[in-house]
């Protein structure tokens, strides 16, 4: 009930954005006017974060539906192991982009390993069944020394917060 009526007052206030707030160009759309050009109107930083959050509540909902939505070969939830991991490995980088941004913004890691310089183009791809096993293998272990350097500093910070030792023990 909570999310329908969070959803309900994102469109409400979102319906409040005027369409002359709307990008003029594809260029403005993607990360502002031309350089050395200012915007034709100033960007409220009340009615930005309302739409970007839109996002967000947007996709949860998504989600939501392609859970719901039967399986195409009609079966339910039997799918092949290497589906499941290579689903799993990439939910598990969409992730990481998420803690990462997190521990970033915090202060809580060296600025350094904030930027990305070699992100695996296999994250960006639909999952499939037909990655052998041994890809999918070094694919965990990359993603595992990828982790490592976000999730040490996010559960310190947890720990330190509420004085949990075992904050993130998972057992």
């Amino acid at each position: 009930m909570r999310t329908a009526l969070a959803i309900s007052v994102l469109f409400v206030l979102a319906a409040c954005v005027s369409s002359t707030d709307a990008p003029s160009s594809p260029d403005d759309a993607a990360g502002g006017a031309a350089p050395g050009l200012e915007p034709a109107a100033e960007i409220d930083p009340f009615t930005l974060a309302i739409e970007a959050g839109r996002w967000r509540v947007i996709i949860e909902r998504a989600h939501e539906g392609a859970r719901l939505a039967p399986n195409p070969d009609g079966l339910a939830g039997d799918e092949p192991d290497a589906l499941r991991i290579d689903r799993s490995l990439k939910e598990g980088a969409a992730e990481l982009l998420k803690l990462r941004d997190q521990v970033c913004s915090k202060d809580l890691v060296d600025p350094v390993i904030c930027i990305f310089k070699n992100w695996p183009s296999w994250t960006t791809e639909p999952a499939t069944s037909d990655t052998p096993l041994v890809e999918l293998q070094a694919r965990s272990e990359w993603l595992g020394e990828e982790v490592s350097n976000f999730s040490g500093a996010g559960c310190e910070a947890g720990r330190r917060a509420t004085g949990d030792d075992l904050f993130c023990s998972v057992e």
